[in-house]
């Protein structure tokens, strides 16, 4: 997955105020740039890109989850979702 295709994954959600999760298997996590603008600011936060957390295991295939489907798995530290940010 590109970084191109998550954006266009978590704007599929955007009508339903936001996707609620981002799974990405390790390597697809170790392919994206540096400059993709996912930040950790807080331990409790973890890793977010545009407001979504992103979760990262060998044992993940790439998705990005609904927030009903977050929610079934325990997850509801959701956010506004953000526009993508500036790439070069």
């Amino acid at each position: 997955m590109t970084a191109d295709e998550l954006d266009k994954m978590i704007d599929q959600y955007a009508d339903e105020g936001g996707p609620g999760l981002i799974r990405l298997k390790d390597t697809t996590w170790c392919a994206l740039p540096f400059n993709l603008g996912a930040v950790c600011t807080a331990v409790g936060r973890g890793i977010r890109y545009r407001g979504v957390r992103i979760q990262v295991s060998r044992q993940f295939e790439d998705q990005v989850l609904s927030r009903a489907e977050a929610l079934a798995l325990g997850f509801d530290a959701f956010e506004d979702l953000a526009p993508p940010p500036e790439r070069s």
